[in-house]
């Protein structure tokens, strides 16, 4: 099932062109400089913000296309999304943080924390289970923001700097996990960052975005 992008974004006087195909069990990095719109586009895909003309589509499901009148709600995407500003609910521990978005999902509480607690040990944070999201390091944040991701199975999923916190002596194990868990991720994966050096660790197509 392929993630096909064939659209103009648009925020204020700022205006993208993107056309991108990723098939399942690919991974595209996406290099771009500061305000070339990576995080624009990767709130497109998650239905954050609307197309402004074209199509944003997964294999036969159209997501975004004003021509058809089509919009997916964001929560109807089969998408998850580890955001550059990590986004954890810093009053929670890490197991309910990655649980959350099951129990969302109608996943009945166990099973969720089940689940989130397998996440968590596969990316190494399994000694953060019972933490609070505020206590934790930038790479440590990353981890279990990673795993929420993951949690929830998705068919596709975006990657925002997925770096972007992380000091310099933890991001180089950091990049392997990251490139681990796209290695083994059967849907449509994007990564977004500015720096090459960060994605090109990853199996793939680089893609430069260019505004």
């Amino acid at each position: 099932m392929s993630l096909v992008v064939d659209a103009t974004i648009a925020r204020g006087e700022f205006s993208l062109s993107v056309n991108l195909h990723v098939d399942a069990g690919e991974t595209l990095g996406l290099v771009g400089r500061n305000g070339a719109g990576k995080s624009t586009l990767i709130q497109a895909l998650a239905g954050l913000i609307p197309v402004k003309s074209g199509s944003i589509s997964l294999g036969d499901d159209v997501w975004d296309s004003p021509a058809r009148g089509c919009f997916v709600q964001p929560e109807d995407r089969h998408c998850a999304v580890m955001f550059q500003d990590i986004r954890l609910f810093p009053h929670m521990t890490c197991l309910d943080n990655v649980a959350f978005g099951l129990r969302s999902d109608g996943v009945r509480r166990e099973e969720a924390r089940d689940r989130a607690r397998e996440q968590l040990t596969k990316v190494g944070a399994d000694e953060l289970i019972e933490r609070r999201a505020s206590g934790l390091s930038g790479g440590q944040a990353q981890r279990v923001a990673l795993a929420r991701a993951l949690a929830l199975e998705p068919r596709v999923l975006l990657l925002d700097e997925p770096l972007s916190a992380v000091d310099a002596a933890s991001r180089p194990m950091l990049r392997d996990l990251v490139g681990e868990a796209l290695e083994s991720f059967k849907g449509a994966a994007i990564v977004v960052s500015h720096d090459e050096a960060d994605i090109g660790v990853l199996t793939g197509v680089i893609h430069n975005l260019v505004c």
